[in-house]
């Protein structure tokens, strides 16, 4: 009936004849078996989270005197035939995906406006929108949209397409599972998106901050983000009242 390690060290020690097992062999069994799983999930009851304290840090001045125009190179990618709009700015370096429901040009309109927004809210301006003749009828909405000829690409964000699925590819091999659902799917490419955001680019505008940090405003924490490996399966509460869950990634913002 799923006692505690006390309690069953009694039962094995004092009221269970001719037991075999120890006190000793119990707490080996708790330390690599770990806490049992029937106390956990009855057991364990909700406990309040703590408030999130919001800090933003500003843009150093200095980086957004120099960088404050910037261009920002857009596209969609697909991952599983999911399609995810991608952007990623020159110098700056920061990404930014989201997964959309399809390819028409208002839903591609709203989401780009989040992003223009995104970054109007930190002090920069976009200047100029590089991207695929598919985009070419936003322009009323998108002034400064430079779409490249009909036979031609922009590198810059080709380039982070591959980067992406290279590290996502390189995530899906190591998971214990043969299928994964379209959800995890969409948090593996957004959890590539962060880590990717969470560093220091080698030819970004900054070799102290990262694109995070400069279009968030904050750095990622040890304590709440390095807690476990993308697809951990997790049981009990894990101090956010959680009960079996697959750790998911949070999204670019």
């Amino acid at each position: 009936m799923h006692p505690s390690d006390q309690q069953l060290s009694d039962v094995a020690i004092h009221h269970l004849r001719g037991c075999p097992v120890t006190k000793h062999s119990i707490r080996v069994a708790s330390d690599v078996f770990g806490p049992n799983l029937g106390s956990l999930k009855g057991k364990t009851v909700h406990r309040p989270s703590s408030h999130v304290q919001p800090h933003t840090d500003p843009v150093p001045p200095e980086i957004l005197a120099r960088h404050r125009d910037v261009i920002l190179a857009t596209d969609i990618m697909f991952v599983n035939k999911i399609p995810f709009l991608i952007t990623v700015s020159r110098n700056i370096r920061f990404v930014t995906i989201t997964d959309v429901p399809n390819r028409q040009l208002p839903t591609i309109e709203k989401e780009l406006l989040k992003i223009v927004h995104l970054y109007q809210l930190r002090g920069f301006r976009i200047a100029s929108m590089l991207c695929d003749p598919e985009f070419e009828e936003l322009r009323p909405t998108f002034p400064f949209l430079n779409p490249c000829s009909a036979d031609e690409h922009v590198p810059e964000v080709e380039r982070m397409v591959r980067t992406i699925k290279d590290r996502v590819r390189s995530v899906y091999v190591t998971l214990p599972f043969r299928h994964i659902p379209r959800l995890m799917v969409k948090r593996l490419v957004a959890n590539a998106v962060l880590w990717w955001n969470a560093l220091p680019a080698p030819d970004s505008v900054s070799d102290v901050h990262s694109p995070r940090y400069l279009l968030v405003g904050n750095e990622l924490t040890y304590d709440k983000h390095v807690r476990l490996e993308f697809g951990s399966y997790v049981s009990g509460d894990m101090s956010v009242g959680i009960d079996i869950i697959f750790l998911l990634a949070f999204s670019f913002t």
